[in-house]
């Protein structure tokens, strides 16, 4: 059955009990609230309004006045800037102290411009020898430029810490793992600030990089027995070389100053050998001219020279053999042993036993008489 169906009085707006009320129309609503904003703004009110009275009038004005001038200033701290956006343009950059801005229409991003923030980051990469290392990073930046820090990246911190991990990427697969937990460890830090500073200049982020520290390089734990077994190895490497250096020093310089003293020692003998052979070549010239002075006298010396200089340094035995005819035996073997016990005594005539010693006699003079006759 519908509300207004004929014959029925069942109207949704009328009030229970007073069937005459209906509530007001629009236009009638609307009416009312000119005549109440007027009343206020000074004109009259009108109809059964009752007026505003005029302090009241002016204290509502001071207020929007004092609301429009809080709503309007704001205040930039020491260190700061604050970025002025116009229906979200840029206008510019307020310094610190009060600033004025248009309520409702300006909106300001302070941003801190002095203070030094830091971050720390942690990631697992390659080596340029293909070493999976993990490598810690701290990061100590600031705010340089709040206007490209504001409008020239979405997320500039996280941008920051992509691009840190970017670079410090880079710059590792460029060294081995040796170079970069020992050698070059400051020197990797170095590239990656470099590097860093550079990608974050040409992305406009407003952002400089104070200082960057490589706090750890270390192996993942599913690779440190065998990342420990590759040190040891290497330090077993540099004991190695470093034993081999050892002995090489002292070998080198034995062996030069050895070689040395053979060369000082052939030198001598060189100098020897050429002095003798001069003075052999200086007697024979001598010797030479006192023969062609006298030959046969000189023929005689020389003679008596050899037969001396041979039979001086022998044993001799002398038998005279115009003796009885008897079968003599000498003891060769006791004559030799006698002559070399006796030592500086051995050009002296080894001496027989009773039985067996002979007596010397004039064959040896007649020996000698035929070989110088038959010399001359």
């Amino acid at each position: 059955m519908a509300w207004n169906e004929p014959g029925k009085d069942n109207d949704p707006w009328k009030r229970p009990g007073n069937n005459s009320q209906r509530p007001p129309e629009l236009d009638e609503v609307v009416k009312k609230l000119q005549k109440r904003f007027g009343s206020v703004l000074g004109g009259g009110g009108g109809g059964d309004i009752p007026p505003i009275p005029g302090i009241i009038k002016l204290l509502l004005l001071a207020g929007l006045i004092l609301a429009g001038i809080f709503a309007s200033a704001y205040r930039v701290d020491a260190g700061s800037k604050g970025v002025v956006q116009r229906f979200g343009a840029y206008v510019k950059e307020a310094n610190p102290g009060l600033n004025w801005r248009i309520p409702l229409v300006d909106k300001i991003t302070i941003v801190r411009v002095d203070l030094s923030q830091e971050f720390d980051t942690k990631n697992e990469m390659l080596t340029g020898d293909a070493n999976i290392i993990s490598v810690s990073l701290n990061v100590q930046y600031r705010h340089a430029s709040a206007n490209e820090y504001v409008f020239n990246v979405r997320a500039p911190d996280e941008t920051l810490q992509e691009v840190t991990d970017a670079a410090i990427r880079a710059v590792v697969g460029k060294y081995n793992l040796e170079e970069i937990q020992r050698d070059k460890r400051d020197q990797v830090a170095i590239e990656t600030k470099e590097l860093l500073q550079r990608n974050l200049d040409r992305y406009g982020t407003g952002i400089i990089i104070d200082a960057l520290n490589l706090n750890e390089t270390e192996f993942p734990v599913q690779v440190q027995d065998a990342a420990q077994d590759v040190i040891k190895a290497a330090r077993d490497k540099e004991r190695y070389i470093l034993q081999a250096e050892a002995y090489r020093n002292d070998l080198l310089p034995r062996a030069r100053g050895e070689a040395s003293r053979n060369l000082a020692e052939a030198a001598g003998y060189k100098d020897k050998l050429i002095a003798d052979a001069r003075g052999e070549a200086n007697r024979f010239v001598s010797l030479l001219t006192q023969y062609e002075a006298a030959p046969v006298v000189t023929r005689e010396r020389l003679y008596l020279e050899a037969v001396e200089s041979v039979l001086g340094s022998t044993s001799k035995v002398l038998m005279d053999s115009e003796g009885s005819g008897n079968l003599l035996y000498l003891p060769i073997d006791k004559l030799m042993e006698k002559s070399g016990r006796s030592g500086s005594n051995s050009s002296s005539p080894a001496s027989l036993p009773p039985t067996t010693q002979a007596t010397p006699t004039n064959s040896t003079s007649s020996s000698d008489s035929r070989l110088r006759s038959r010399d001359r």
